[in-house]
């Protein structure tokens, strides 16, 4: 009989991260919520939400997207 919980395999996470300000933040987020994942163990993603706070938000989320696989941006 198993008595584990939860499977060993890897689980997909969904990170979403509303965006207002601090443009020049995300990529360091970015930084260190994908270690963090990769340390884990963890297959992720990390979802940029543009909430339009900053006219800097799209920018930077959209080119963090077109150079990380797991980072996407919307709007």
């Amino acid at each position: 009989m198993n008595d584990t919980l939860f499977s060993s395999a890897p689980r997909a996470v969904s990170v979403v991260v509303p965006v207002y300000r601090g443009a020049d933040s995300i990529p360091e987020l970015y930084k260190r919520l994908s270690k963090a994942m990769r340390d884990a163990g963890e297959e992720f993603e990390v979802i940029f939400v543009d909430d339009r706070g900053s006219v800097e938000n799209w920018p930077a989320i959209q080119a963090l997207s077109m150079a990380h696989p797991e980072a996407h941006a919307i709007r």
